[in-house]
């Protein structure tokens, strides 16, 4: 599929109407289980889109390597902010030990109530599917996050 940044760079995805796997509908089933305070939208279990397809490809895409997702965040105008900052459409990243990014999703709540302002982030889950959850409430190791703003 022909995606491309701001500046028309193009972005590598792949588009994969496959249908998901036995063990993956099981996945899925057992991530329901697990996050019992997240909300497990009514979506499929899919292989069209990821997390970052979800946060940068309006759904119609896997964006599968890293540095993809940090060319879009650079030529696209997304700008750091602070966790203090943040607001409903922002988006967050996860970070792995590794530095490459694991994880992507849109901010869709901000509870400001609490002492550090907690996100409610929507996102998909590998193949699974789309959950609005807490931060740190998901598969995803979130110890190491960063927030981003398009401001143009």
């Amino acid at each position: 599929m022909n995606l491309h940044t701001r500046q028309q760079s193009q972005i590598d995805n792949i588009h994969d109407t496959d249908a998901p796997m036995p063990g993956e509908l099981l996945e899925a089933q057992d991530l329901k289980g697990r996050f019992l305070g997240a909300t497990h939208r009514p979506t499929a279990v899919s292989y069209t889109y990821n997390c970052h397809g979800l946060t940068f490809g309006s759904r119609r895409t896997q964006i599968v390597d890293p540095a993809e997702v940090r060319k879009i965040l650079t030529q696209d105008a997304y700008h750091k902010i602070t966790s203090a900052d943040i607001l409903p459409g922002d988006i967050v990243v996860y970070i792995g030990p590794d530095g490459d990014i694991e994880h992507s999703g849109v901010v869709v709540d901000v509870d400001k109530s609490a002492l550090v302002p907690t996100p409610k982030v929507l996102s998909k889950w590998g193949v699974a599917h789309e959950v609005v959850h807490f931060l740190r409430d998901c598969p995803y190791v979130s110890t190491n996050v960063e927030y981003y703003r398009v401001t143009a």
